[in-house]
């Protein structure tokens, strides 16, 4: 299995968003490891967040240029397809400046790691992936709290750091209440599995 670590270089930032394959955002942060498939990628980096350029769309297409243009400065987006072998290992650097904006694209460098780095490095996936699930299983509760009284000005949206869409369920009333509806299922659906395990 293949792997993507991130590495922030410069200033503390929030480092963008990757898109793999057109997936969902990944929030990108220092030290982070993503496991993918092998084979080939295509790798979407931007350092804004969907929503924000889901609003910058809508207010170009309403004929707002001006806040779109605002909403739009700064912005760096880009991507690169990656053919990833079964010990691929992508280092990507992200580069910010003292204020923590990302720069520039970031830069990456794909290695093979040998057995012994290898192994070491799934250990530090799995232990990582563990202490995840156990986390979440912690904290599932109160953010089905959050959406549930509070879900329709994104409360549970900024209490998993995922601003954009917390912005977004902000001025749109929890995206006119299905995104709320929708949140509040899948995480009650989520919290009974974590009782259960």
């Amino acid at each position: 299995m293949p792997f993507i670590i991130i590495s922030f270089e410069g200033g503390k930032s929030t480092g963008g968003y990757l898109r793999i394959d057109g997936g969902s955002q990944i929030a990108l942060s220092d030290d982070l490891l993503i496991a993918i498939d092998e084979g080939t990628h295509r790798l979407d980096f931007s350092n804004k967040p969907a929503a924000i350029s889901g609003l910058t769309n809508l207010n170009a297409a309403l004929g707002n240029e001006r806040t779109a243009a605002w909403m739009d400065r700064d912005t760096i987006e880009g991507s690169v397809t990656e053919n990833f072998g079964p010990r691929d290992v992508m280092l990507l650097s992200v580069v910010s400046d003292h204020s923590g904006n990302v720069i520039d694209m970031p830069s990456s460098e794909t290695r093979i790691y040998s057995d012994e780095n290898y192994e070491e490095l799934i250990d530090i996936y799995n232990a990582r992936i563990s202490m995840q699930d156990e986390y979440e299983n912690k904290t599932v509760g109160i953010e089905l709290l959050l959406c549930f009284f509070l879900g329709t000005i994104g409360a549970h949206k900024f209490y998993r750091k995922q601003f954009g869409w917390g912005i977004a369920y902000l001025f749109t009333g929890g995206l006119f209440m299905i995104g709320w509806v929708i949140d509040t299922v899948k995480l009650l659906m989520r919290f009974i599995k974590s009782r259960k395990a």
